[in-house]
């Protein structure tokens, strides 16, 4: 059966756009947007002071040495992360953990997430999330090997 050129085409810029999608995730070491924005612009530090996913503001920023911008809702936050940023950093690198659990290199969704054993784990979807749960101990435990190849 062939498929008309109406059909292909579409099909064929779809693949296109999940390929250049692809490579530029796997470009990355840390999950930003264009504008070096890390997480999407929420703030680190509130899934653990609040267990809440919450926008930062861009006037309380702080721009790391490798020029990615991690935004805050106060500045007690940026103190804070200033002062331990292991302790906020999402676990590789803001990508889905999920997915790092099976050695892919996936966008993570920074409204879905996990505080687990005092470390933040994101994953790309509230399904995800629930296949995540049954499971994370052994996902972390081959995430934890994976990931420094991603780096």
């Amino acid at each position: 059966m062939r498929m008309s050129i109406r059909f292909r085409k579409p099909i064929i810029l779809g693949l296109i756009l999940v390929g250049a999608l692809a490579w530029s995730v796997a470009e990355a070491a840390l999950n930003v947007t264009q504008n070096g924005v890390a997480i999407g612009g929420y703030d680190p530090v509130a899934y653990f002071t609040e267990n809440v996913a919450v926008k930062g503001d861009p006037r309380i920023r702080l721009r790391t040495e490798d020029d990615v911008f991690w935004l805050f809702t106060t500045e007690e936050h940026r103190r804070l992360f200033t002062e331990n940023p292991d302790k906020y950093l999402p676990q590789y690198g803001g990508f889905c953990a999920f997915a790092m659990g099976y050695r892919v290199k996936a966008a993570a969704n920074p409204r879905v997430f996990t505080i687990y054993q005092d470390k933040l784990y994101l994953n790309q979807t509230e399904r995800v999330q629930q296949r995540w749960y049954r499971q994370q101990d052994v996902l972390i435990e081959l995430a934890d090997k994976y990931w420094p190849a991603f780096k």
